[in-house]
């Protein structure tokens, strides 16, 4: 079976992919999960990277069998820009955008967002949910019972660097490997019209569509554990 690399996006953690992971070993595959430096005011995603191999390093060393199996990193969000950084230095035999910001080969994605994709986002001005439950709950973790918003709204992680939005992505090209993209279709962050649009674009294929927000590892981890066992090799 696969190894899934689950990269968070902003202000979230490891803690965000444990119900999904739970679900995908279930299923037979075996999910890494790490805790992002994203406190470190000047961590990029080459910082996010080193982070995030070193984890999968770790595993591997502690089960060795897992260096023969398929290994597929999921970014979710602002880690859509830290898996390019991954495959450069180990690279994957699948890469995953998880209702991601998609990136563009050598482009910087705020510059983007500034100029011809101005409707990536449906917000305007900074939304914070560190320290704001109510914020959390409106914005990430709006389409799931109350109680798993609960629980998730109060472990949102203060997130000091914004550099990967401003930094180029590392790929000059994109790699011959395969590449999906997963638009929330009830998101209230980035608009699934973009996202739909830019995933056609950018790797030529339509995207998995699903009935959720931005945060289903959360939301709808079992939905979402279908889908990825769906792509990975079954052997």
């Amino acid at each position: 079976m696969s190894t899934f690399v689950l990269v968070h996006g902003a202000y979230l953690g490891a803690w965000c992919f444990g119900p999904l992971a739970s679900v995908l070993n279930k299923l037979g595959h075996t999910a890494i999960t790490c805790d992002l430096p994203i406190q470190e005011p000047q961590s990029g995603a080459l910082r996010y990277a080193e982070v995030a191999l070193q984890a999968i390093e770790s595993a591997f060393i502690a089960d060795q069998s897992l260096q023969n199996s398929e290994l597929i990193f999921v970014g979710h969000s602002m880690s859509g820009m830290v898996i390019p950084a991954m495959h450069e230095r180990m690279p994957a035999n699948q890469l995953v955008f998880l209702t991601a910001a998609l990136p563009k080969p050598g482009q910087c994605f705020m510059e983007r967002a500034r100029g011809v994709e101005s409707d990536v986002f449906l917000t305007t001005g900074q939304i914070n949910p560190y320290n704001d439950i109510e914020c959390a709950k409106k914005y990430w973790f709006h389409d799931c019972p109350e109680d798993v918003a609960d629980w998730a709204a109060p472990l949102m992680r203060q997130q000091l660097s914004s550099r990967i939005l401003t930094e180029k992505c590392v790929f000059d090209h994109f790699p011959d490997i395969k590449m999906t993209s997963i638009v929330g279709m009830k998101e209230r962050l980035l608009n699934p019209q973009w996202s739909i649009r830019l995933s056609r674009e950018l790797f030529s294929a339509d995207p998995i569509e699903l009935p959720c927000g931005h945060c289903p590892q959360v939301t709808h981890p079992e939905q979402l554990a279908t889908v990825l066992d769906s792509l990975a090799l079954k052997n």
